[in-house]
C-alpha cells in the first residue's frame, strides 16, 4: 500500500452504511475508522475505545441504579489518503504511526 495503491470501495457499500438506525449502524461497525495505524507498509485498525457498563454490585438490590455512560460525539480523523500519504509518523502531521482515536462521552 505505500505505493499509493488504494482499495476502490463500491458506492453500495458506502450508501449501505448509511442505512438502518444509529444502533444498527453500531452494531455493523459503520464507524469504526478506516485506519489507526497508517505506515508505509501497514495500514489496518489497531485502536479501540470501548464503553462497558459498570459491574454489577454483589448488593444491587440495596443500591440505587446507577446511569449508564453514553458515547455523546465521535471526533473526526484525519482524510488519511489526503494528509497522510506516504505514512506516518510525519512532521506536522502525526509523531506516530498510530493515529488519535477519540470520543466525548458523557460519563455520571
Amino acid at each position: 500500500m505505500g505505493n499509493g495503491w488504494r482499495v476502490a470501495e463500491p458506492e453500495a457499500d458506502v450508501a449501505a452504511r448509511c442505512e438502518g438506525s444509529y444502533a444498527e449502524r453500531v452494531e455493523r461497525g459503520d464507524f469504526e475508522p478506516l485506519y489507526s495505524n497508517f505506515t508505509p507498509l501497514w495500514r489496518c485498525t489497531l485502536d479501540y475505545i470501548l464503553l462497558l457498563p459498570p459491574s454489577p454490585s454483589s448488593s444491587a438490590a440495596e443500591q440505587p441504579q446507577r446511569p449508564q455512560p453514553r458515547w455523546r460525539k465521535l471526533l473526526e480523523m484525519h482524510d488519511f489518503h489526503e494528509t497522510c500519504e506516504p505514512g506516518l509518523p510525519r512532521k506536522g502531521v502525526e509523531p506516530s504511526d498510530h493515529v488519535a482515536v477519540a470520543t466525548v462521552v458523557e460519563v455520571y
